[in-house]
């Protein structure tokens, strides 16, 4: 089995790209707490390789950042202008709603083949052409059951969490694999360092394409609103909300297939109440800061799952008001035909249904509702 150390990744990745400019930031003791605890968690052969292909990946990726930043002043001369985030619980419709925003033909949202190789900078010409699409499409997972639980693509949108919180190594992507308790306890304290590395990358991404406003979505903001309104004061939210009682067996659900895939078997009890605690806590923050701050009340836009599944454009045009957007006809459109693309009838005909029950959890609807008491009369009664 691969051993890991911090000493030999970054040596690896300095030999690999000839840089050795590592940036600003936190990452080496945030990296070296995840290797400790990915291989203190037995991981399987398959889920060691993983990792080790992962970390590499995001190491060359980071000294490049860091080094095209340098040759190319347009990239930090760039001003991130009122970005518009999604978040919520996983599970809650912030993915489904990321994608259909995306649709606008004046946004921007991170792709997935341009998170995985953000270097060199993309261009406005080739945006749609570059080489770098294929080879993203051609490593998209095929297991017929990860497609079953999430929505994949080269071109679709990515989360914040892979595309710009990997970066200081500090994102849920992790313990979703591989089961990293001191990892997901760092996530419930401050990441400063994350958000700054997050508005790098954004720059980075936008030094030569065109949009109006940025659409980014991911679950992990909600424990994380100081730090995402100290580095972005003008910024938009949009917070999703859904029953805990639906939430939480998907979401438990899909940590233990993507945790056995990496480190074999595991409890699905102690999942369940994993989930729960982490997610719990995380919603008490959001909701802490929120009331903590009522001056930013106008700044986010809530949005009911039921809601949004049962009308996504009158969702969407809810949104545009409430922040003071103009939905163009030509975006109007490209959303209609992205919900005929990707309907949910459609995709669970392409890729099946993902079946589960909260039982084999430890969890009850009853038992989730009392929990969560309090969030669901503040948000969905």
């Amino acid at each position: 089995m691969i051993h890991l150390t911090l000493s030999s990744l970054l040596s690896d990745a300095e030999t690999d790209t000839g840089l050795s400019d590592w940036g600003e930031g936190e990452f080496r003791e945030n990296l070296t707490l995840l290797i400790e605890e990915v291989q203190n968690s037995n991981p399987l052969e398959h889920g060691i390789q993983q990792f080790h292909h992962r970390v590499q990946r995001v190491l060359r990726n980071r000294l490049k950042l860091v080094e095209d930043r340098k040759q190319d002043p347009a990239i930090a001369h760039q001003n991130v202008r009122a970005p518009l985030f999604v978040t919520g619980w996983p599970r809650s419709g912030s993915t489904f709603l990321h994608s259909l925003l995306a649709q606008d033909p004046d946004s921007r949202s991170p792709a997935e083949w341009e998170a995985w190789r953000p270097s060199p900078p993309p261009r406005a010409e080739t945006y749609t052409t570059d080489q770098r699409i294929a080879l993203a499409q051609a490593e998209m997972p095929t297991d017929p059951n990860y497609l079953k639980r999430h929505i994949q693509g080269a071109q679709l949108p990515i989360e914040c969490g892979p595309a710009c919180f990997i970066y200081e190594f500090v994102t849920n992507g992790f313990d979703i694999r591989w089961h990293l308790p001191r990892s997901r306890e760092r996530l419930n304290k401050p990441i400063i360092s994350a958000y700054q590395w997050h508005k790098r990358v954004l720059q980075h991404l936008q030094a030569h394409t065109r949009q109006s406003h940025w659409v980014l979505k991911s679950p992990e903001h909600i424990g994380h609103f100081r730090e995402l309104f100290d580095v972005y004061p003008d910024a938009r939210i949009i917070n999703t909300h859904r029953d805990p009682a639906q939430v939480f067996p998907s979401l438990a659900s899909l940590t233990a297939y993507m945790q056995e895939q990496h480190i074999g078997p595991v409890d699905h009890q102690r999942t369940g109440s994993e989930v729960v605690a982490f997610w719990g806590e995380q919603q008490r923050l959001a909701t802490h800061f929120r009331i903590s701050h009522p001056q930013l009340a106008q700044a986010f836009c809530d949005v009911i799952y039921s809601d949004l599944i049962a009308d996504p454009m009158a969702v969407v045009k809810r949104i545009y008001n409430h922040h003071g957007m103009n939905l163009s006809v030509a975006a109007e459109s490209n959303m209609a035909q992205w919900l005929e693309d990707y309907s949910q009838e459609r995709y669970r005909e392409a890729h099946g249904e993902h079946i589960y029950t909260a039982q084999e959890y430890g969890l009850n609807e009853e038992s989730l509702q009392q929990h969560f008491h309090d969030y669901r009369q503040r948000y969905l009664i």
